[in-house]
C-alpha cells in the first residue's frame, strides 16, 4: 500500500471523513477549510479498494524565534476511518509524510498527544484552560466601542510576538483570512484603545459563557483592563508566562499540548530550552 498525494476526485470523501471524525470538534471550521484552506496544505492518504484508509494535510508556515524566521511543517486532519483503525496504517502514512518534510521542524496538535512520541515529537507548548473571575479595573481614557482592520491588528500582533518565542508569523492577509473565518465559527473579536490607539483585542465566543481563544496586547494591565469588560466568568487559555493574568482562578479545565519533532539539536536547544518564554500560539490557520 503507497502513500500518495490526494488527487481532485479525493476531496470530497476526505471531506466526509474531517465532518465524521470532528464532528464534536467542528464549529463550521471544517466547511471553511475546505473552501479557503484545504488546496494551500499538501494532502496525503493512503487508500485501500479503491477507498481511503487513512489521511492528513501539511501547512506550511513561519514561525518568528527571537530574530530568527523559521519555517515549519503543521500536520492536521490526522484521520483513519473506524474500520482500519489499530491496523498500522497511520503509522505508515506518517512515517512516510515525515520522511517527505523539508525543514528541521514539524508540529502537531491532538486529541491524545502521547500516540505521536514514538515518531520523535515532544510537548514543547503547553496551554492551560482556566476559568477565572476578571478583577475590576480602571477604563479611564480606554474605549472598546470601536472597531480596527486588518493593518492595526496585524501591527499590534507584530509587537506581542516580537517579544516571545514561538509564534506563528500573520500578515495582512493572514488577518483578513482570520477574520473571515472568526465568521464562519460565530466568533467574535473585542477591541482596547486608547486614544484612538490599538492596545489589545481578543477573540471570543459568547454562545455558551465567555471563552476567549485569543488575547494580544501591548501591557499585561491592558489585558486585564481588557478581560474585566466581561463582569461574569470568563475561560481563559494561559500561555506559558501569561499566569499573571488571572488574579483569581475558579477552577482548572486541563491542559492541551503542541507538539515539535525537531531534526536538528541544535536548533531544538536553541528555540525550545527557555520554556516560560514560549509562546502557545493559536493555530486558527
Amino acid at each position: 500500500m503507497l502513500v500518495t498525494k490526494a488527487e481532485v476526485v479525493d476531496k470530497a470523501e476526505i471531506y466526509n471523513l474531517w465532518k465524521e471524525n470532528f464532528a464534536f470538534d467542528d464549529d463550521g471550521y471544517t466547511d471553511f477549510y475546505f473552501n479557503d484552506g484545504y488546496e494551500k496544505a499538501d494532502n496525503y492518504l493512503l487508500k485501500h479498494d479503491e477507498k481511503i484508509v487513512s489521511c492528513l494535510q501539511v501547512l506550511h508556515h513561519q514561525m518568528s524565534f527571537n530574530d530568527d524566521i523559521v519555517d515549519y511543517a503543521f500536520i492536521v486532519g490526522v484521520i483513519t476511518a473506524k474500520q482500519y483503525r489499530r491496523q498500522g496504517y497511520m503509522k505508515t502514512l506518517l512515517s512516510e509524510v515525515l520522511s517527505l518534510i523539508e525543514g528541521p521542524l514539524t508540529l502537531i496538535q491532538g486529541y491524545k498527544p502521547e500516540i505521536y512520541y514514538p515518531f520523535g515529537f515532544k510537548p514543547q507548548y503547553r496551554q492551560r484552560k482556566v476559568v477565572i473571575k476578571p478583577s475590576p479595573q480602571q477604563f479611564s481614557g480606554y474605549d472598546t466601542n470601536i472597531d480596527f482592520g486588518v493593518s492595526e491588528m496585524t501591527e499590534l500582533y507584530r509587537l506581542f510576538i516580537s517579544q516571545r518565542n514561538g509564534a506563528k508569523v500573520r500578515d495582512e492577509n493572514d488577518f483578513v483570512r482570520l477574520l473571515n473565518l472568526l465568521k464562519a465559527m460565530g466568533r467574535k473579536v473585542l477591541f482596547l484603545a486608547l486614544a484612538g490607539e490599538l492596545k489589545a483585542y481578543m477573540i471570543y465566543d459568547d454562545r455558551q459563557g465567555i471563552k476567549v481563544e485569543e488575547l494580544i496586547y501591548q501591557s499585561e494591565a491592558e489585558a486585564r483592563i481588557l478581560l474585566a469588560h466581561f463582569v461574569a466568568e470568563v475561560e481563559l487559555i494561559i500561555n506559558a508566562g501569561e499566569e499573571c493574568l488571572c488574579e483569581q482562578i475558579i477552577a482548572e479545565k486541563g491542559e492541551f499540548l503542541t507538539l515539535v519533532r525537531c531534526e536538528d539539536p541544535l536548533l531544538e536547544e536553541k528555540y525550545f530550552k527557555d520554556e516560560k518564554r514560549r509562546l502557545y500560539f493559536n493555530e486558527y490557520e
